[in-house]
């Protein structure tokens, strides 16, 4: 009985036969192969941080403000965005209202998407961080966001 039960723990530590074994000879290898799960990515353990409030205020002359605030976990993004642009006189010319963005972050770059308040598609484009500012970039351009936009880390 004790000898029974030695050979199905040594069976069982060795692991399973592979069906799909290329040798034809008697004597076969005890080799696993791994390969990775097809549903695994491979994530990125210290993603660019693009957390926080960001904007151009104080720039002077002030004809127009940008400002983002985004939330982040892991590579994914969200928050809110605005944009207000102003005539010689200090009235308002343009007005985006208050959008919502949502996006992934490869590297130093956010791939972004721009939403109304009625949840339509508004505009796409990118976030390039470098040091204490981001370049927005549209990639796709809409009537209320400037094509390309510097703003800063607020520190508030």
């Amino acid at each position: 009985m004790k000898k029974i039960l030695f050979n199905i723990a040594i069976i069982t530590s060795l692991g399973l036969i592979s069906c799909n074994s290329k040798e034809s000879g008697s004597e076969s290898t005890n080799q696993q192969t791994t390969q990775p799960s097809p549903e695994k990515q491979e994530i990125n353990p210290n993603p660019t941080n693009f957390k926080g409030r960001w904007s151009n205020e104080g720039d002077v002359p002030a004809t127009s403000r940008l400002e983002i605030e985004i939330d982040q976990i892991d590579t994914k993004i969200e928050g809110t965005i605005t944009y207000v642009e102003w005539d010689e006189n200090g009235e308002t010319k343009l007005q985006s209202g208050l959008c919502s963005i949502t996006g992934t972050i490869e590297n130093d770059t956010a791939k972004i998407n721009l939403y109304s308040t009625k949840g339509d598609l508004q505009a796409v484009g990118k976030l390039i961080k470098d040091d204490d500012y981001l370049k927005f970039i549209l990639t796709k351009e809409d009537n209320f966001f400037p094509k390309e936009f510097i703003v800063w880390k607020q520190l508030n």
